[in-house]
């Protein structure tokens, strides 16, 4: 556990995590519990803390965990996780076709990720919320409203939080975890049997449904051209979509389209399972356990365009050859 001690942060400005180098950022900057040697050090410790944990949907949680390590190129997770979820025959040493189906299985299985891997076992076991009476219990969804009131709790000023600029800072930052990882291990997402053209199309695609950019920005490069491309023009090509995505509600409604089809194609019998093992995220956190989108929606042929009144005939949103207009 980590917290924020109430007698050090008086009248301090905290500054975007976006303008902090990744070298600066660990968690050995700060106090925790395990830095402490005696009891009564972590009793002190914890009553002059703010002891804060923020939570995610769960059904969001496992999409995203997908979606980065699994559907975009990520050669480590596609040995990690890809061959624990499907051995392929030819490729001993990685997967890199799980789809979402199967990875949902892997996840909720006996002693499956839920158990057995940090990204994805209950916020509420992670950080015992039984057993820990927190002072501020917040979601991602909500993290302005919650983080503003943090700031106010322990004196210092989050205004960055408030700038027009803050959210193209983070859409940006988005893009370039995206690619500079990806660029930097081709030659073992080459190794895995993936040509370089599906990992810039799997790129953006992760893009356009992580809602960085619209899905109306179609894929700017030909067959071959990210053979000996440089990081940096793959991102400037990001960063104008962005540039070129202004509506808000678009961006919402096609993040919600590839969740909605991502479930509708998992066992019904996992996502009861999903239900039950994260029940206590859902309850402290007050989530809906089984929302309508999902489980009314199983194996649905049509979903919402970005018209809401109208329907349109599933389009495979992970589908990264073709282009994904809505």
């Amino acid at each position: 556990m980590i917290a924020l001690s109430l007698l050090e942060s008086s009248d301090k400005e905290i500054a975007s995590p976006f303008t902090i180098p990744i070298t600066e950022a660990g968690r050995d900057r700060c106090d925790s519990l395990e830095t402490l040697g005696t009891s009564d050090q972590k009793l002190a410790f914890l009553h002059n803390s703010e002891r804060v944990v923020f939570g995610r949907d769960p059904y969001h949680r496992i999409f995203s965990a997908w979606l980065d390590k699994l559907y975009s190129p990520n050669p480590f997770y596609w040995r990690h996780w890809g061959l624990r979820a499907r051995r392929v025959r030819g490729h001993s040493w990685c997967n890199p076709n799980v789809t979402f189906s199967q990875f949902v299985r892997l996840v909720v299985k006996p002693k499956g990720l839920y158990w057995s891997d940090v990204h994805l076992r209950p916020v509420a076991e992670e950080c015992k919320m039984c057993k820990l009476q927190y002072t501020l219990v917040g979601k991602i969804e909500t993290s302005t409203r919650d983080l503003d009131v943090l700031a106010s709790r322990i004196n210092v000023s989050m205004a960055f939080l408030h700038k027009a600029d803050y959210g193209e800072a983070s859409a940006i930052d988005t893009v370039l975890d995206a690619v500079e990882g990806a660029f930097s291990w081709r030659e073992h997402i080459e190794a895995c049997g993936v040509s370089f053209d599906r990992m810039g199309r799997s790129i953006w695609r992760k893009l356009q449904i992580r809602g960085v950019f619209d899905s109306s920005q179609v894929y700017p490069f030909k067959q071959g051209e990210l053979d000996d491309m440089a990081p940096e023009k793959f991102t400037e090509a990001c960063k104008i979509a962005i540039k070129n995505s202004q509506d808000r509600l678009r961006l919402k409604r096609q993040k919600e389209v590839a969740l909605v089809q991502a479930y509708s194609q998992v066992d019904p019998m996992d996502l009861a399972k999903i239900a039950q093992i994260y029940r206590y995220d859902f309850l402290f956190f007050d989530y809906d356990k089984k929302p309508d989108k999902i489980f009314q929606n199983l194996e649905n042929s049509h979903f919402y365009s970005s018209s809401m009144d109208k329907t349109t005939p599933k389009m495979d949103a992970f589908d990264w050859s073709k282009d994904w207009i809505l």
